[in-house]
């Protein structure tokens, strides 16, 4: 019987073996590495993503850091303008009320009356004067209270006077009086305006109507 030699057929088959694990085992390298890369590059675009969106985050801080500060300094403009603003209406309010209310004093004040002092503290203003007869200090004070810039006058007292007798202010008293609100200033003199209109109105028809008197009488004279 004749023997079969199969040892150069099994060394073939062996590095036939050999060599396909050496090339699954260089593939299996191969995706390997192609996937760590992947991940890698995977990781790094989340890292730059991430980067990207806390520098723009830390840009947009910055500039709202920088509105606030705006808004502020702009706030702080606007407190001073308002304060400057408060500070005009006062003295505006001052010049309205202060001169239309010494005017009315002025006219008010009857012949038998005289004034020695008068201030104005925490919004009330104080006369204090002499008179004649008590008469007088009621009737001027009833004179105040008429009028439209003042929200109440009171008479605190009217006495004899402590003066000679030759005098004839025999009586001393004081009065007080508060000046209307400032919200009430533009009302008053809207109302003082649309009274000088009327007036101005008034008079403008009385002149045209005697004006035109004379032209009908003279149509109808024979």
């Amino acid at each position: 019987m004749a023997q079969i030699n199969l040892l150069p057929w099994r060394e073939q088959l062996r590095q036939q073996k050999n060599k396909q694990f050496k090339q699954a085992l260089l593939a299996s390298i191969g995706v390997g590495l192609l996937l760590a890369l992947s991940v890698w590059g995977y990781l790094h675009y989340l890292q730059s993503q991430q980067l990207a969106v806390a520098a723009y985050l830390k840009d947009k801080i910055a500039q709202f850091d920088l509105a606030i500060v705006d808004i502020e300094r702009s706030r702080s403009q606007l407190d001073v303008i308002a304060a400057q603003q408060d500070w005009i209406e006062a003295l505006d309010y001052q010049r309205s009320v202060l001169s239309h209310l010494w005017n009315d004093v002025a006219y008010s004040l009857p012949s038998g009356l005289y004034l020695t002092e008068f201030k104005q503290h925490d919004g009330v203003i104080t006369f204090s004067g002499s008179a004649t007869q008590t008469t007088d200090v009621t009737t001027w004070v009833q004179d105040l209270t008429a009028s439209v810039w003042l929200q109440q006058a009171q008479l605190q007292y009217v006495k004899q006077s402590q003066q000679p007798a030759s005098l004839s202010y025999t009586y001393d008293f004081v009065v007080t009086a508060v000046p209307i609100s400032a919200n009430k200033v533009a009302d008053v003199l809207l109302q003082m305006q649309v009274q000088v209109a009327d007036d101005s109105s008034m008079q403008a028809d009385s002149s045209m109507q005697a004006d035109s008197s004379p032209a009908i009488n003279d149509r109808g004279a024979p």
